[in-house]
Order: structure tokens, then sequence, then C-alpha cells
């Protein structure tokens, strides 16, 4: 049996209403993967034009994991001892300078840097975000809390890359998904400064853990 409208605007009503502490959250991971996917169709062609040797390209794509890798437990240690709002903001900000400077700087080690470097504000925000859904949670909620946090990456990694792409075409050459993400990095991180509270709670009538921040 359909639905009725006012139900289903009731129940998405009710379902903003719940999540709504961690609303910032959510919405500045679907915009900076959207910022993260726009540079995929374009990254490895941008590479190729500034004359570097494919067997570097790898490379230079593999530097932001590697630094995901090595900085995700370092951050994660920190997030948990310090507050992770600033933690979040401030890697959302590296990452925009970061993202747009590749126009700039286009030898092989300025691009693996920069990608570095890119993993690495990332890695910063990336277990702050996840610390923070944690204890803004009830344990009973958190399998929900961090399916709708993924929901929110997929969707912007998933829109990203069509508007890399198109937007590429449509400006006429690789600049538009480098600043878009910049852009988006930044407009990311006003989200979180103005909207996030220090200590979100998401509505509920059980007992919570005590926040660390």
């Amino acid at each position: 049996m359909p639905i009725p409208p006012t139900d289903g605007r009731a129940r998405f009503a009710s379902w903003l209403r719940r999540w709504q502490p961690l609303l910032p959250v959510f919405g500045a991971e679907f915009i900076v993967l959207i910022g993260f996917g726009a540079l995929l169709p374009v990254l490895p062609l941008f590479i190729r034009d500034q004359g570097i040797d494919p067997s570097q390209l790898g490379i230079i794509i593999a530097a932001w994991p590697i630094a995901k890798l090595i900085f995700e437990p370092v951050f994660g240690w920190w997030a948990d001892r310090r507050s992770r709002k600033p933690q979040m903001v401030a890697g959302l900000l590296v990452l925009a300078v970061v993202s747009v400077l590749p126009l700039v700087f286009t030898g092989f080690w300025a691009l693996f840097i920069l990608r570095f470097l890119a993993g690495a504000a990332t890695a910063a925000y990336d277990p702050a975000a996840r610390g923070m859904i944690t204890d803004a949670t009830h344990e009973g909620e958190r399998g929900e809390a961090f399916g709708v946090y993924a929901a929110f990456q997929i969707g912007g990694f998933a829109v990203g890359p069509a508007i890399g792409g198109i937007g590429a075409a449509v400006f006429d050459g690789y600049a538009f998904p480098f600043v878009i993400t910049a852009l988006l990095s930044v407009v990311g991180a006003i989200v979180l400064a103005l909207r996030l509270e220090p200590n979100p709670r998401i509505a509920d009538d059980r007992a919570r853990p005590t926040d660390r921040q």
C-alpha cells in the first residue's frame, strides 16, 4: 500500500529533527566527497599533460591513500584527546589550499607532495568526524548513524565525477575540478564552523556516554 504524501513528509521531517545535530557532519562529508570525486575523471589526464612519465602517474595517485594510511591512526589518537570540531575545520581548510595548488606547481615531486598533503588533510577530518558521531549517538543506534554517514559519502562520491567531467568539458580545461574541490572544501569548513555544536547529541531518552570534547 503506497505511503500517503503527508505521511512521507512527516517521516522525513521527523528524520531531519532526529539527525539535525549531526547533519553538518554528514553535509560536510557529502560536499568533500563531491570535490574528491570531481578530480577523478581529469587528474590522470592533467598529470599526463604535464609531461610526467606514465610510471610516475600511479605514484602520484597513490600519494593520497598512502597519507591516509599513515595519518588516520595519528589523527584518530589526537581526536580522542582534543576538541574534534577544530580538527575537522582545519583539515578541510588545508584540503582546500592543497587542492588548488596543482594548477601552479606541476612537477612530479610537487604533485606527489600536494596529493600526499591532501590525503593527510582528509585523514585529519575523517577520524574526528567518526568520533563525533560515536559520542553523539547511543550504542543501539550507531550502526544506523554510520550507515547514514556512509550514504552521504557515497552520494558525494557518485555525484562528484559527473560534476568534474562536465565542468571540465564546459570550461574547456582542467582548472574547474581543482577549483571546485577547493571551494567545496571551504564551504564544508564553513558549514562545520557555523552549524556544528561542540557537543552534538541525537535526541533520545536513553543515557549516553560522556563526550570527551
